[in-house]
């Protein structure tokens, strides 16, 4: 009897277990080759969509991002500080201060007793009593367009005057300090380029008082007067004269081209004795300083690259990056800090600034030519994007200028003096030429910084004039000094007369 599928069905569900019978009943149908799981369908025991695969892909690709970026960024990081490591050293071997602290160590703080800027800021306290602001005295432009060669008017003389007796504490200050033999401001060299230097202006001030005490002691006849307070002002300008700062150095400058300028009114008015001027050219050569413009341009440049270990200092003082808000520089300066997007700019900063040092060492002729030249091409190769370095050099490259105008300043008055010591030993006559002048009177004759020539001189009857070669700045403060353009005759720097007046 044959048997039914049915009951053969029946016999393999009651006798065989589930997976028997399965493998029972694929083992009956056509062999066929291996399924292809669709998409959909499962895999093993899971069901797999696109777009799961893609979302595994995601994850995948931002644990990749997270973790590969910060790796970059740090070795970017640790790159940069191993070159910044290298470069400062190099500056620290070649003898310039590199960091703040390299700063702070190349201007020590003397003991207090011997301190000249305990007693200089002693005597600015003082003329702040008085209440009396030099910019705010309506003499005080009186007395630049006052004439040289002739003596001061009454009225203005008066006031002068009335000054003096008002700041009487603050020059006795500036007297005493002359004989402190060190200085050292309070200076915070860790702000960068937010370094506070409120003593400068003051000090400018300073040096104006004792310009109206030496006029009015010259008026008076009174010389030793006028050549101790000239002293004190050249000695109040070396006050910071160490200071590795560049714009403590212009305001030296400034103190300079002011004192210059009162020795030439006083040789005017005023009969100094051999004695007395042999002591005002030993105070003039003291102020000369060589070094000064290497010393400020190698401060510059260890202040300026605080800008890039801390740029959110140097965007603070933007007034774009100000009106942006508050908070922005810093966040700005944590994204510059964190990508190391002023490294290489950082790199062209130290290779200009190795440039600059470089030419400052040179002869000033030479140093000026050297500074045309580089303004030029870094003018050239000036980008569209912003950087720390086209807003940190450009203003450095014709401070060459100033340095060699100072050296003009002091070359004139020294050799005016020596001038003047000519005509008392030869019964008022004066030399017909400036080598006559040396060895008694002048080691050598001396140069123009501008143009490496002789100092340009010309003799009269009752007087002489020096003259040179400068170049003009924008605003001089109606000063002479420096009238003219760079290879033209400039107005006169030095003119002496000693013409009798007239008789009544």
């Amino acid at each position: 009897m044959n048997e039914s599928v049915e009951s053969r069905l029946r016999k393999y569900r009651t006798a065989a277990p589930p997976d028997a019978l399965r493998n029972a009943i694929l083992s009956r149908l056509p062999a066929r080759g291996p399924r292809r799981p669709r998409r959909g369908m499962m895999m093993g025991t899971t069901r797999v969509y696109p777009w799961q695969r893609w979302r595994r892909r995601a994850v995948l690709a931002c644990l990749a991002v997270f973790v590969a970026l910060p790796t970059a960024l740090a070795g970017i990081a640790w790159n940069n500080q191993v070159a910044l490591a290298r470069e400062v050293q190099a500056i620290r071997a070649a003898g310039f201060p590199a960091t703040p602290s390299d700063l702070n160590s190349c201007y020590p703080n003397p003991p207090k007793e011997n301190n000249a800027a305990v007693t200089y800021q002693q005597s600015f306290a003082a003329m702040e009593k008085t209440g009396r602001n030099w910019a705010q005295e309506n003499f005080a432009k009186d007395i630049d367009k006052a004439p040289r060669q002739s003596p001061i008017a009454a009225a203005l003389h008066g006031k002068m005057r009335e000054y003096l007796a008002d700041n009487a504490e603050a020059l006795r200050l500036l007297h005493e300090a002359v004989n402190r033999p060190d200085s050292r401001y309070p200076l915070d060299f860790s702000k960068g380029v937010q370094m506070l230097l409120p003593h400068l202006s003051k000090l400018r001030e300073s040096v104006r008082l004792l310009r109206i005490e030496a006029l009015v002691a010259a008026e008076d006849g009174d010389t030793g007067r006028a050549l101790s307070a000239i002293q004190a002002a050249l000695v109040a300008a070396d006050s910071v004269r160490r200071e590795p700062v560049l714009v403590s150095q212009l305001a030296r400058i400034a103190c300079h081209q002011s004192t210059v300028d009162t020795i030439n009114r006083v040789l005017n008015t005023a009969d100094f004795s051999d004695a007395q001027l042999t002591q005002l050219g030993a105070y003039l050569r003291d102020a000369e300083d060589p070094g000064a413009f290497t010393r400020a341009m190698a401060g510059d440049r260890a202040v300026g690259l605080t800008s890039f270990d801390h740029p959110e200092q140097f965007l603070a003082l933007s007034p774009e990056i100000q009106s942006l808000g508050p908070g922005v520089a810093s966040a700005l300066g944590t994204i510059i800090n964190i990508t190391g997007m002023a490294a290489g700019d950082r790199r062209r900063y130290l290779a200009i600034m190795d440039e600059v040092i470089t030419a400052s060492q040179r002869p000033l002729p030479e140093a000026m030519a050297l500074m045309d030249a580089m303004g030029s091409r870094i003018q050239a190769e000036r980008s569209w994007i912003p950087s720390f370095t086209d807003s940190l050099v450009p203003g450095l490259i014709h401070l060459s200028e100033a340095f060699a105008r100072d050296a003009a300043f002091i070359a004139s008055a020294e050799t005016a003096v020596a001038v003047e010591r000519y005509r008392l030993a030869n019964g008022n006559a004066v030399p017909e030429r400036l080598e006559q002048l040396a060895p008694a009177f002048l080691p050598a004759v001396p140069v123009d910084p501008f143009d490496g020539q002789p100092l340009r001189y010309q003799s009269g009857e009752n007087g002489y004039t020096l003259n040179g070669v400068y170049q003009s700045m924008p605003d001089n403060g109606g000063n002479p000094y420096g009238v003219g353009q760079r290879g033209a005759r400039a107005d006169v720097v030095f003119r002496v007369d000693h013409t009798p007046p007239a008789a009544n």
